[in-house]
């Protein structure tokens, strides 16, 4: 049984996360779940993969641009008592959008060297000057692989230091979400540590991958910051 706090909110299935592949939006952001009629807010993990195949893809990306290229605005949400009402959102502030690309939009952050990319396709992605550099210069970006932990979704009854990312995913039964990055993202996986809690068993470990950036997205950096100004802290 997997518990609702690891499950993809598209498909159901555990979700591992992993930086350009698999995330958790917080709850405590505003993204407005307008193709759902029985909640108002979207959080929660997700595969990337799984948005790409989501029906309400389109609504998705529009409500993901909209959030993250606003500074403040005011959205409609149904209260418990069914009567809709105004409430005050604050979103990302990448306010300057800076290209339309076939794969999807970038927003510019007017204040830092930080943009948001959303895909065409749905997922958004945030991409800082080290990246963008990286883009620039033409190199593969790897993303964060930052501490992360997991209720495992049943007990391996195997000592879980001694595995290696396939066996993992084929514990939690979603190697076939994941096959794609297996086979072209260069993963690197690594056990930290583990223990029981009246849940189960939490695995710690970190995870990361090459990002599957397009092409079209690695040009404009390569063509943007070539005349690009970095913004001065002392201006933010």
């Amino acid at each position: 049984m997997i518990d609702e706090d690891e499950a993809c909110r598209f498909c159901g299935r555990f979700v591992l996360e992993v930086d350009g592949w698999a995330e958790i939006i917080q709850p405590y952001h505003q993204i407005r779940a307008s193709w759902d009629a029985n909640t108002n807010f979207f959080w929660g993990p997700f595969h990337l993969g799984c948005v790409r195949n989501f029906p309400e893809r389109d609504m998705f990306r529009s409500e993901a641009a909209t959030w993250v290229s606003t500074v403040e605005d005011l959205v409609q949400i149904r209260g418990g008592d069914g009567v809709l009402r105004e409430v005050p959102r604050r979103g990302l502030g990448y306010t300057d959008l800076v290209a339309q690309l076939p794969s999807g939009v970038v927003y510019e952050n007017p204040r830092f060297d930080e943009w948001a990319y959303v895909e065409e396709s749905g997922p958004l992605h945030f991409i800082d000057m080290n990246r963008a550099q990286a883009l620039r210069r033409g190199e593969r970006v790897r993303g964060s692989d930052g501490g992360r932990s997991i209720l495992l979704s049943g007990d391996p009854q195997v000592d879980v230091s001694k595995w290696d990312l396939p066996q993992l995913l084929d514990f939690l039964d979603v190697r076939d979400l994941y096959q794609d990055m297996l086979d072209t993202l260069e993963p690197r996986y690594r056990y930290l540590d583990s223990g029981r809690n009246r849940f189960g068993l939490v695995l710690d470990y970190t995870l990361s991958c090459v990002q599957p950036y397009p092409p079209d997205l690695v040009r404009f950096f390569g063509e943007y910051l070539a005349a690009y100004v970095p913004k001065r802290l002392e201006d933010a």
